[in-house]
């Protein structure tokens, strides 16, 4: 029993070893504890600034205020988007003869109307060079019947893409098919009938040229016109430049109308109203609003940052904006939610970027508070917290009593 209980003990001693020693490491002899941070002079927020002002003071400076009100609102959400030309929107002019060019003015960034004279297209083929007129004539028979073929292949086009149209839409109808396969079928609608519109004005711009073949074995001049109202963004020949059949001559874009491309995310497009025209600002903080309005575009979509692009149209007949301009927009959310809501003249910046308010409190007494503001709208600033519903706040010289806190101290 003896030698059992001597075990005991010295079992137990063993494990008071380990902890004596971790003690010692955690509190070492004459080591102070040091805190990892220290505040001191913390004012609370129950006890910011009190300002009272006298009856004359508050009506020199005009001292107004409005109350705390509760509003629906339909809060609006800002994207960057991009200004795009239409496919249909550019078009790129070749030379339908070889010869020497003549600049009648430099058209580079210039507004052209359509039939304005650019160009003089003098012939390399001289009436005594008739060898090469069969030559010509070929590169005019493959040209213009390559425009033709590319026509009825777009007619045929044109008819499935009807047909595909249709079905989607009977589909949706019978709430058996998809919003965007009904989406997509629209868009490649668009898409094709847009390259009809580029076919037949490079078919118009041939059969002129075809008029005009004489010209070859003469030594009158071709003219080139403008084919469309719009401006010359490229200008690929030089003034008695040597070019030959096909050679590109200039580039004109008509800018009159853009699509403006915005990328959303996916999860978020149901929350959205997208019906009614939509806010374009050219920056955050312009104060200019333009229209847009959603149109059926190319069905676009980017896998990493799992967005789709929405398409809107912009009326651009002031060219304010350019292509491939960045630009502001704002999506309006379907639902409205109730918020409290202050004149966004009541809102005061520190140089720290905290906003605050005055509260009239009592006569002539007014307390600084913070306040969290979510967002602006239209004049209101809608408030996340700090305040309630029916205080009485500063709208008017907030600026100035908050000058007088520190010229009175």
């Amino acid at each position: 029993m003896e030698k059992t209980r001597l075990s005991i003990v010295l079992f137990l001693s063993l494990l008071t070893l380990p902890a004596c020693d971790r003690a010692n490491a955690k509190s070492p002899k004459g080591s102070k504890t040091t805190k990892a941070a220290t505040v001191k002079n913390a004012v609370k927020e129950s006890a910011l600034t009190i300002l009272t002002i006298t009856s004359q003071a508050e009506a020199r400076l005009g001292v107004k205020t409005k109350f705390v009100e509760n509003k629906k609102i339909q809060r609006l959400q800002n994207f960057g988007g991009q200004t795009a030309a239409p496919p249909d929107a550019e078009v790129m002019i070749t030379a339908p003869i070889s010869g020497r060019v003549k600049l009648i003015a430099d058209p580079l960034l210039q507004d052209m109307k359509s039939g304005d004279l650019l160009y003089q297209l003098y012939p390399s083929i001289q009436p005594e060079q008739f060898i090469n007129r069969p030559s010509e004539e070929v590169q005019w028979s493959d040209a213009l019947a390559s425009v033709k073929a590319s026509l009825n292949e777009i007619a045929a086009q044109i008819t499935a893409a009807k047909i595909t149209l249709a079905r989607a839409e009977t589909l949706q109808k019978n709430r058996v098919g998809s919003i965007r396969a009904l989406e997509d079928a629209k868009a490649a609608l668009a898409l094709i009938q847009a390259r009809e519109q580029t076919a037949l004005a490079r078919l118009k711009v041939l059969k002129r040229g075809l008029g005009q073949q004489a010209i070859l074995f003469s030594k009158t001049p071709l003219s080139i016109q403008a084919p469309l109202s719009g401006t010359i963004t490229k200008k690929h020949v030089r003034d008695g430049q040597l070019v030959s059949a096909g050679s590109p001559l200039f580039t004109v874009l008509d800018s009159k109308k853009l699509w403006v491309q915005i990328p959303v995310y996916v999860g978020e497009m149901d929350q959205f109203d997208l019906t009614p025209p939509l806010s374009l600002r050219e920056s955050e903080r312009a104060s200019k609003i333009y229209k847009i309005a959603r149109i059926q575009g190319l069905p676009l979509a980017n896998a990493n940052a799992n967005t789709v692009t929405l398409f809107f149209e912009l009326d651009n007949k002031t060219k304010t904006f350019r292509p491939n301009q960045r630009v502001w927009i704002e999506l309006p959310v379907k639902e409205q939610a109730l918020y409290q809501t202050i004149p966004y003249s009541a809102i005061l910046y520190d140089m720290n970027g905290g906003s605050w308010v005055y509260h009239k409190t009592k006569s002539n007494t007014y307390v600084r508070r913070r306040v969290e503001v979510l967002f602006k709208h239209k004049d209101l600033a809608v408030l996340g917290r700090g305040l309630r519903p029916g205080m009485e706040i500063v709208v008017v010289a907030a600026p100035e009593l908050f000058g007088s806190e520190f010229w009175y101290r």
